[in-house]
């Protein structure tokens, strides 16, 4: 009789008023965490416009320094999920929170190329595990065919950060001299607290599982709870189909790490990872260096373009000193409100690639057809880059290029990052996410130090954008390649994109 009332009560329950309910709770949460994650990250791009000077940093050191970063950030990402399903996402993601909000704030007084590289390593560590943590902590409460909209939701924050971040950015540079502080380090100070408040909302706020979602009704905690329990059926026996092994036993003291060697043994996994490991070079290598970009942009001549290395010296008089210091910073100012208009058109294009993907039930082109279009963006800002003297229309092709870069670039999260979910389940599936996003932490260190490197060797930025291009467009030939468990063969393929486009 009570199982009967049981399943009465949820057949009453309404799925969909169930899954609004349980985004308003989680995914204002996590996009907060993900815009502070990712502002955090990326602000040094904007304090390099005057960092650079202050420090002495050539271009190489800035680049290196950047994908330092990522290095670190690549230590936690694979055991985030295991420390997850033992303690719970709210006290792991809370924790690490408070955690790169201090580190953020020791950059306000760092001097020295050593203390530089420290502290980027230290906040990619601090970093690490906050997006394993919130895939993990989505695929509880959303199935496969739901988390890549989810997950898209979240991951619209690396764009929007740079939109927002722009003009916070702007402002807090223009502080310039305030208490005797220079702008860069007014950027670290005041950006380093929202992270630490935030990880506290999410440590007493976050429900740690359906079960214990207490904004639900008893009923709907079932609904979800059940919906769950019944999902990994079907992942399992695609998990067998992938590495032709027994699916793992539940997660347990002695069985702790099976996971983790399930995700490890997959190919399809490793080959995911190859995509965004190609595609991170690009992402990482427009976050780290846009404003720098920009701002070659603005001065027409990128293999001229002072990346901040060198410093302009004015004659000793007070007025003449001013005045080349309120035109080096209006220069600065206005870089940084530019860079943010690409991570806007990136934030829009990834929401509407991934609602179509969901809706058409279509990976392969949502993901090859935008990594090509990143590619052929990226190719020709370096053709614009490398031509000088082309005024102002030749800049306003080179931030088109770039914003095209952008949209193309950031489009494929939804149809690449849902997809471990489809033929892996629980913490395996979130132990796949979380091994795609270590070796792409390779991409991303690389992308940076990439264009710092190659672009002191060279002059200018023209060949390391060509450079990033190749790669973004080996992402694309990756993307149609991968077939995952028990998918169709590419002439199925085909045939669906027809009918998607018909449809």
């Amino acid at each position: 009789m009570e199982g009967a009332a049981a399943d009465k009560a949820a057949n009453a329950v309404d799925g969909e008023a169930v899954l609004a309910r349980v985004s308003r709770h989680i995914l204002p949460l996590f996009f907060s965490l993900a815009l502070l994650n990712s502002i955090d990250r990326a602000n040094l791009s904007f304090a390099a416009l005057q960092l650079n000077t202050d420090l002495g940093f050539s271009r190489s050191v800035y680049g290196f320094g950047s994908g330092l970063f990522f290095i670190g950030y690549a230590l936690l990402q694979i055991v985030a999920p295991l420390i997850c399903a033992r303690v719970g996402a709210p006290s792991f993601l809370g924790t690490i929170l408070v955690l790169w909000g201090g580190v953020t704030l020791l950059f306000a007084f760092m001097r020295t190329a050593g203390q530089f590289y420290c502290l980027r390593l230290l906040l990619g560590v601090a970093e690490s595990g906050a997006y394993p943590g919130m895939w993990y902590h989505l695929a509880l409460f959303f199935d496969d065919h739901e988390l890549g909209l989810a997950y898209t939701c979240v991951a619209t924050a690396t764009s929007v950060a740079g939109v927002l971040g722009a003009p916070l950015a702007a402002g807090l540079l223009s502080l310039d001299g305030a208490c005797g502080l220079r702008g860069w380090q007014w950027l670290f100070l005041v950006e380093s607290a929202p992270a630490v408040a935030l990880g506290l909302v999410i440590r007493w706020r976050l429900a740690r599982s359906p079960e214990a979602a207490l904004f639900l009704r008893p009923a709907e905690r079932s609904w979800l709870a059940s919906r769950k329990a019944a999902q990994p059926v079907a992942a399992e026996q695609a998990h067998s189909v992938d590495t032709h092994a027994a699916p793992p036993a539940a997660t347990t003291d002695s069985s702790i790490w099976a996971p983790l060697l399930t995700a490890f043994a997959s190919r399809h996994i490793w080959h995911l990872a190859g995509i965004w490991t190609l595609n991170a070079m690009g992402l990482d290598g427009i976050v780290f260096w846009a404003p720098l970009l920009v701002r070659a942009i603005l001065d027409g001549d990128a293999d001229a373009a002072d990346d901040g290395a060198t410093e302009v010296v004015a004659d000793n008089s007070v007025t003449a000193g001013d005045t080349v210091r309120q035109l080096a910073l209006g220069r600065m100012v206005q870089a940084a409100l530019l860079a943010g208009v690409p991570f806007g058109a990136a934030g829009i294009a990834m929401v509407v690639n991934a609602r179509h993907s969901k809706r058409s039930g279509e990976r392969h082109w949502h993901g090859a057809l935008p990594l090509l279009v990143g590619a052929v963006a990226l190719a020709a800002l370096a053709a614009l880059l490398g031509s000088s003297g082309n005024g102002t229309a030749g800049a306003a092709g080179a931030f088109a290029a770039l914003s095209a870069a952008a949209v193309g670039i950031w489009s494929v999260h939804g149809p690449l990052m849902g997809w471990p979910a489809a033929f892996l389940s629980g913490t395996t599936a979130a132990s796949g996410f979380a091994l795609m996003k270590m070796v792409g932490a390779l991409g991303s260190f690389l992308g940076p130090a990439l264009i710092g490197g190659l672009a002191d060797a060279t002059g200018g930025f023209a060949v390391p954008c060509l450079v990033l291009a190749c790669c973004v467009a080996a992402g694309a030939v990756l993307m149609l390649a991968f077939r995952a468990p028990g998918g169709p063969p590419a002439a199925a393929l085909d045939m669906k994109l027809r009918v998607a486009a018909t449809a």
